[in-house]
C-alpha cells in the first residue's frame, strides 16, 4: 500500500508540473500575441493619420 501511494504521489506531482509548464508556455505565447496586437493597432493608427493627411493635401 505504501508503494502505491508513493507512486500515485509521484504521478500527481508529474501531472502538476506538466500542467504548470504548459500554462507558463501559453502565458508566454499570450504575452507575445498581446504585444503583436498592440504593435498592429499602432500601425493602423499611423496609417489612418497618414490617410487623413493625404486627404487634406488633396483638398
Amino acid at each position: 500500500m505504501n508503494y502505491s501511494n508513493a507512486t500515485f504521489g509521484g504521478f500527481v506531482q508529474a501531472c502538476v508540473a506538466k500542467a504548470k509548464k504548459e500554462y507558463e508556455e501559453k502565458g508566454s505565447e499570450m504575452q507575445k500575441l498581446k504585444k503583436r496586437v498592440t504593435e498592429l493597432e499602432e500601425t493602423v493608427k499611423r496609417i489612418d493619420e497618414l490617410e487623413n493627411k493625404i486627404k487634406e493635401l488633396e483638398k
